[in-house]
C-alpha cells in the first residue's frame, strides 16, 4: 500500500498542472506581502496632519452622540452586539500602523481561499484526466483491487492538498512576520492568526476532496469545475432572493462558505434576513447569527464522509473503460 501511495503521489507530483497552481499560491501569497508592508508602516508626518483632524472631529462626535445613536438603535429592534458603536481608533485614519493580526488575519484567509480553488482544480483535473485519459482503466490492471487504488489516490490528496495549505498559511504567517519585523512592529496576535493558518489545513483538504469525488462522480474536469461555479451562482442567486424571500436565508447556516469560515476563524458571524411587523407596517431588516467552530467542523465532516462514500460505491461498480 506504502508504494501504491508513493505512486500516486509521484504521479500527483509530476502533473503541470499541479506544479502551476501551487507555483501561483505561492506568488499570491507572496504579493499580499505588499498590502502588510503598507499597513504596518508607520505614518509620514504629512499623513498624520492630514489625518489627524478627522479623526478627532469624529472622535468628538462619538463622544457627544454615541449613546443617542445606540439607543436609536435599540428601539429599530437590533441586539445590544449589534447596536455597540465603538470609539474610533487611531488605526482607522492611519494615524497608527495596522496591527499585524488584524491585517494577517485577513491574510491568512484569503491563502486559504487560495489553497483551497488551488487544490480543488488539481484534484478534479488528477482525477477527471485518468478517465478521459484512460489511463485508469491502465492503471487497475495493474492494481485490480479498487477499493485499495481509491484508498491510495484520497491518502496522496490528503499528503498534497495538506502540504499545499501548510505552505500557504506558513508563508502568509511567517512572510508578514518578517515584512512587519522590518518595518519595527510588534507581532501582535501572531499566536491566533498562526491558530487560523492551521485550521486552514484540513479545509483545503476538504476541497481537495470534494474536487476529486466530484470529478470520480462525473468523469469529467469540466464538469467538476462547472459544479464549483453552479455553486457560486447558486449561493448568490441566494442572497439575492432572500430579500424577497427572507426564510430562505436561514439557507446561510447550512451552506460551504459559512462553515468553512466559521473553521477556519474559529467561529463566525454571519446575516440573516428577518421580517419585522411593527405599527409602522412590515419591514426587513438583517439579523446577526453566529456559527461556533464545533458544529462547523461536525458539518464539513460529515459532508466530506457522505461525499468520499458515494464516490466509493460509483466506482467499485463502475465501468472505467
Amino acid at each position: 500500500m506504502i508504494r501504491l501511495i508513493g505512486a500516486e503521489l509521484n504521479r500527483l507530483a509530476s502533473r503541470r498542472l499541479s506544479l502551476v497552481l501551487a507555483a501561483a499560491v505561492v506568488v499570491v501569497v507572496a504579493l499580499f506581502q505588499v498590502a502588510v508592508a503598507q499597513a504596518v508602516a508607520p505614518p509620514s508626518a504629512a499623513q498624520v496632519a492630514v489625518a489627524r483632524q478627522g479623526f478627532e472631529q469624529d472622535r468628538q462626535q462619538w463622544q457627544q452622540n454615541h449613546e443617542q445613536w445606540q439607543q436609536q438603535c435599540l428601539d429599530q429592534g437590533g441586539s445590544e452586539a449589534e447596536c455597540v458603536i465603538p470609539e474610533p481608533s487611531e488605526a482607522d485614519y492611519g494615524l497608527a500602523p495596522t496591527p499585524y493580526g488584524d491585517i494577517v488575519g485577513a491574510g491568512v484567509t484569503f491563502a486559504v481561499v487560495m489553497a483551497m480553488l488551488a487544490a480543488y482544480v488539481i484534484s478534479a483535473s488528477f482525477m477527471g484526466a485518468e478517465y478521459s485519459t484512460g489511463s485508469l482503466g491502465n492503471w487497475l490492471t495493474f492494481v485490480p483491487r479498487r477499493e485499495r487504488v481509491y484508498a491510495a489516490k484520497v491518502v496522496a490528496l490528503v499528503i498534497g492538498s495538506g502540504a499545499l495549505g501548510a505552505l500557504a498559511g506558513l508563508l502568509m504567517v511567517g512572510g508578514a512576520a518578517i515584512v512587519t519585523s522590518v518595518q519595527g512592529q510588534p507581532l501582535t496576535g501572531i499566536g491566533g492568526v498562526t491558530a487560523a493558518a492551521a485550521r486552514g489545513v484540513p479545509v483545503v483538504v476538504f476541497a481537495a476532496l470534494m474536487g476529486f469525488g466530484i470529478a470520480l462522480l462525473t468523469r469529467h474536469t469540466v464538469a467538476a469545475l462547472g459544479a464549483l461555479l453552479g455553486y457560486g451562482l447558486l449561493v448568490l442567486g441566494l442572497s439575492i432572493v432572500s430579500y424577497l424571500v427572507p426564510v430562505l436565508s436561514l439557507l446561510k447556516r447550512w451552506q460551504l462558505e459559512t462553515n468553512i469560515l466559521a473553521f477556519v476563524n474559529h467561529g463566525h458571524a454571519y446575516q440573516v434576513v428577518e421580517r419585522v411587523i411593527s405599527a409602522e407596517g412590515v419591514s426587513l431588516q438583517a439579523a446577526s447569527r453566529t456559527l461556533a467552530f464545533a458544529p462547523a467542523g461536525t458539518y464539513l465532516a460529515a459532508v466530506l464522509v457522505v461525499m468520499l462514500a458515494i464516490a466509493l460505491l460509483v466506482f467499485r461498480g463502475r465501468d472505467v473503460t
